[in-house]
């Protein structure tokens, strides 16, 4: 999916990140939002092409534990 298509009205957004990414902003930026708006997908758009170390988070509940 282009950019214009997925990403419709979240070109500030990307502009945010990019500016992180181009040495505009801070070294360590979180991004977060709902489950299922897209934030993986943003943040993969933005970083497409160039180096980068991420981690996602993921809540972990009791039964994650249990053997």
């Amino acid at each position: 999916m282009g950019q214009d298509t997925f990403f419709l009205g979240r070109q500030e957004e990307l502009s945010q990140i990019s500016g992180v990414i181009d040495g505009r902003g801070p070294a360590l930026t979180v991004v977060r939002g709902r489950e299922g708006v897209g934030t993986t997908a943003l943040v993969g758009q933005a970083l497409a092409g160039r180096a980068y170390v991420g981690y996602v988070a993921a809540e972990i509940t009791d039964a994650d534990h249990r053997t």
